[in-house]
């Protein structure tokens, strides 16, 4: 079973924390709020382990999560009774609307660096906390680094046209 620990979250100026700092409120809406839960994992490519750390929000009515009565490090999959995962959704940032709420630009971890789609646009990231019965699965967009899109618009501006894909 995936070990899904609650985390406190680190004190941040102008929003509470409750409950030994594990669920934020929420600024805007004071009676809702979130708990942090991080799940340690191993990604693999191309024969290459990386350890990985993900981070999901549970949100709901701060009462609701103080009822939970949680335990720093506690797992959630044994609050919430079932198994549970962390799962990663992405979005190129043009096709956003504004329903899309809780999203944050993609950066690399190791240098800060923000993540762009082909098209031009950051990508843009959120992740949710979803019962493995769900059957749902991550989400990812293909990314390119900033070095690469200044290289493709300086041969768009060589050669005047940009290469497109004709389907039949």
């Amino acid at each position: 079973m995936r070990n899904l620990r609650i985390s406190k979250f680190e004190p941040t100026e102008g929003v509470d924390l409750l409950d030994n700092d594990l669920i934020r409120v929420n600024p805007n809406k004071p009676e809702y709020g979130s708990l942090m839960v991080i799940h340690a994992t191993v990604g693999m490519s191309n024969g290459f382990m990386n350890k990985v750390n993900r981070v999901g929000f549970i949100n709901g009515k701060v009462e609701d999560l103080q009822s939970l009565a949680v335990k720093e490090g506690a797992n959630w999959n044994t609050v919430a009774g079932q198994e549970c995962f962390i799962r990663v959704v992405e979005i190129d940032e043009s096709e956003l609307k504004d329903t899309d709420l809780g999203f944050q630009v993609k950066v690399n971890p190791s240098t800060g660096e923000e993540l762009f789609a082909a098209s031009g646009s950051r990508i843009m990231r959120r992740t949710y906390v979803e019962p493995i019965a769900s059957g749902l699965t991550d989400s990812l967009v293909k990314h390119v680094s900033a070095d690469e899109l200044v290289e493709k618009a300086e041969e768009v501006a060589e050669t005047g046209f940009e290469e497109k894909k004709t389907t039949k």
